[in-house]
């Protein structure tokens, strides 16, 4: 078996994936995705300790680095001529974000280590793909590789194009100085429904101006630190609001600001890139109950940032949702035509406001059949939000007796088994009420308009007179 060395997080994550666990020998300091990789040796480390700083600081240290020539992080290079391996996986995207590929072929070469140096340069989500083919072609998985590339494929492929305006987004990966995402992240935002006013696709993220920020006048904001937490985000992102140019955006005036927890989905180039479009698309409500660009709630985030408010936060165990009934992981299923999360233990679903909406207009066609409130006696009920892990609150559906669950951050509705089926029969009697209405209402004008002129009508407004003395 080939022995691997994968000196970045996206590395090691493509490496478990297409089959080759076992075959890893060593990783990065920062590598905690799958489970089994935080107990392999550990063979990078920071060149210098940034932990607690602010970010104008980090981004001083590193700079200053870079510049005179050294690298943002160390090999142990005993430890790694100690292992001995065979693929030595490496990136040659960014010099801050892993070990440069010049310092591993330095280190393979000055060692005689004898090892293949295999070098990842994705810059798109295609370009992603097919590092996953590299990885698994070099390892000896060539064939768990494809399979892993190809439903990559397909899950990308299945984001339709959205119809209608698009807002424009602001996606930050620095703040201070402010760095507009790029690479994958602005064809994350593309195929989330959403326009990217400042990144590019396929370039690297580049520092932007604020007057750039200003001009750009997002509908949307998001928040996607390359390595920080989420409460490291939500944390930092307090200091945005001294800037008054940040606080004139539209985006923050209309309280669609989100942060966002890159690491997982967004910042690595690896497999769970597909993941992060649906919080991304979940995020960037302009405002949250109205905007149409809110396709899909997941994960373990956003958190929005209101500024005019406390922080709030999101934080799930290991990005995935669970059953707020039986704590069975939930999974991604079309169900009449819509992608919704679904429990296989209960059969219970989880839909965000967006899939709610179009689950009535399946049978209420018409806006104006749907309008009116949807909740009705509203209290405080005792299942988890699957996003959130907040308790839910229970309401009686459109007045009828058919209760629901939804998250008060309007993250989305927990309908149980055989629940979508009522919600269908609401919407019918619904449709036939206000359809009876209408008709009445019309026999009316219409009786109206043909007596207008008449004896029948005579009668009728002279008793009225009449009553009136």
């Amino acid at each position: 078996a080939v022995r691997i060395a994968t000196l970045l997080p996206s590395a090691t994550e493509i490496a478990f994936a297409v089959g080759a666990g076992p075959e890893v020998v060593g990783v990065s300091h920062e590598c905690d995705w799958p489970a089994e990789a935080r107990g392999l040796p550990v063979l990078t480390g920071p060149a210098v300790d940034t932990r607690g700083l602010p970010q104008a600081d980090v981004d001083a240290a590193i700079g200053g680095l870079l510049a005179a020539g050294g690298s943002t992080y160390r090999i142990d290079v005993p430890r790694l001529r100690e292992l001995r391996p065979d693929l030595v996986v490496t990136q040659a995207l960014c010099d801050v974000c892993a070990v440069s590929e010049g310092q591993v072929h330095r280190v393979v070469h000055e060692e005689q280590l004898g090892a293949r140096v295999l070098t990842l340069t994705p810059l798109n989500l295609e370009g992603v793909a097919r590092s996953v083919e590299q990885v698994g072609e070099a390892s000896g998985h060539a064939a768990e590789g494809s399979r892993l590339a190809a439903a990559m494929r397909e899950r990308l492929a299945a984001f339709a194009p959205a119809r209608g305006p698009r807002p424009r987004v602001v996606a930050l990966e620095w703040f201070d100085p402010p760095f507009a995402a790029g690479h994958w992240a602005p064809e994350q935002i593309a195929l989330a429904g959403g326009e990217d006013a400042l990144g590019r696709p396929g370039e690297k993220s580049e520092r932007v101006t604020w007057g750039a920020i200003a001009a750009a006048r997002p509908d949307v904001a998001l928040l996607l630190p390359c390595g920080l937490t989420l409460d490291e985000v939500v944390r930092e992102s307090g200091a945005l609001a001294e800037r008054p140019e940040w606080r004139a955006l539209p985006a923050v005036a209309r309280g669609a600001v989100w942060a966002l927890d890159a690491n997982d989905w967004f910042s690595l180039p690896g497999p769970r890139l597909p993941d992060g479009i649906r919080p991304c698309a979940s995020s960037s409500r302009t405002p949250p109950a109205t905007n149409p660009w809110r396709a899909r709630d997941a994960c373990r985030y956003p958190a929005r940032v209101p500024f005019n408010a406390p922080l709030t936060r999101r934080s799930r165990t290991m990005g995935r949702m669970q059953c707020p009934r039986d704590a069975v992981d939930l999974i991604v299923e079309h169900h009449e035509g819509i992608e919704v999360d679904h429990c296989p233990a209960c059969n219970g679903r989880w839909l965000d406001h967006h899939e709610l909406d179009e689950l009535e207009a399946r049978t209420a066609p018409v806006a104006s059949q749907r309008r009116a409130m949807i909740e009705y006696a509203r209290r405080q009920g005792e299942l988890p939000c699957p996003v959130c892990g907040k308790r839910m609150w229970a309401f009686n559906y459109r007045a009828y007796n058919l209760e629901l669950d939804t998250c008060e951050d309007e993250h989305g509705f927990w309908v149980d088994a055989g629940e979508e089926g009522r919600i269908r029969d609401v919407m019918e009697e619904r449709v036939r009420g206000l359809n009876r209405a209408v008709s009445a209402e019309q026999a009316w004008g219409e009786f109206l308009r043909g007596a207008g002129s008449g004896s029948t009508w005579d009668q009728i407004s002279g008793f009225f007179r009449g009553r009136r003395r």
